[in-house]
């Protein structure tokens, strides 16, 4: 996790280096983070960025994370995360598995259920779902279904270390981080409408895009160049876009479709921490 100060706006105009680092190792699910860091220190922002989904292998470790970061929180401060969003995790996983349904698969025989892109890939074994047929006079289907704690997963992308991850359901977080005086600032917002919608209506006068050119983030494409990869369809969106222009010059960052299905996949998350004030 991320600690942060907010620092006046003088010391940000007077001073060259306005932040320093400190490092401490811990497991934030099982540690109690006060008894690790300063003591009595509080922060106005703790962020957990493509972490916190670690901590729901139980209700233990997820309730220790969340006690370490209220603890550590200012009243009003805030608390952001990035996170698998359970819901299109459970998706594209009921995608998968109505293509076992239609080889006609039985139920018993399925092991794991796997989807993904050449970039990344998603596997659910066996013991972390439970399948279910529902059969009425009109319709036959099987629904799939994840426990609240201890739905593991193994999350595999290009460069990243393959390491299992647990479904984090909003609805259960909200409730145990209430618990804790976190208060959802709003619901889970999908980390690709964010960042779509923060390039198109930016009211910061800094462009975002300066930010994604200096972390590389995007794949740099010139209008009278080839595709990035011959693969058409990982950038259609390219074409049709080149097709709407006549101007040659054009240089454009952008995604493949591959890694756009990954970015699709994480929610934003944000709550504030209540004052005890009346």
């Amino acid at each position: 996790m991320l600690l942060l100060w907010i620092y006046p706006m003088n010391l940000l105009r007077n001073k060259r280096s306005v932040f320093t680092a400190d490092f401490f190792v811990a497991d934030c699910s099982e540690a109690v983070l006060p008894q690790v860091l300063p003591s009595g220190v509080l922060y106005d922002l703790v962020s957990c960025q493509f972490a916190l989904h670690y901590a729901f292998e139980s209700i233990t470790q997820a309730r220790r994370i969340l006690s370490n970061i209220s603890s550590l929180l200012q009243e009003n401060g805030f608390f952001i995360a990035t996170i698998p969003n359970a819901y299109e995790l459970l998706r594209r996983a009921t995608e998968a598995l109505k293509k076992h349904v239609q080889k006609q698969v039985l139920e018993s025989d399925i092991k794991e259920i796997k989807f993904g892109n050449p970039v990344y890939s998603v596997t659910f074994p066996e013991a972390s779902f439970s399948i279910s047929r529902i059969t009425t006079q009109t319709n036959d289907a099987v629904e799939l279904t994840f426990p609240l704690f201890g739905a593991k997963y193994n999350f595999f992308l290009d460069g990243v270390v393959n390491c299992p991850e647990f479904v984090v359901y909003p609805p259960l977080l909200d409730r145990l981080a209430a618990d804790y005086g976190l208060v959802p600032v709003h619901e889970p917002i999908s980390f690709a409408k964010n960042f779509y919608s923060t390039l198109r209506n930016r009211s910061s006068p800094q462009d975002p895009k300066d930010l994604l050119k200096r972390m590389e983030a995007l794949e740099p494409w010139h209008k009278s160049n080839n595709y990035p990869c011959s693969n058409d369809d990982e950038y259609i969106h390219l074409i049709d876009h080149q097709n709407s222009l006549h101007n040659n010059s054009c240089s454009y960052g952008t995604l493949s479709k591959s890694d756009w299905e990954v970015t699709s996949m994480y929610s934003l998350l944000a709550y504030k921490k209540k004052t005890n004030k009346v």
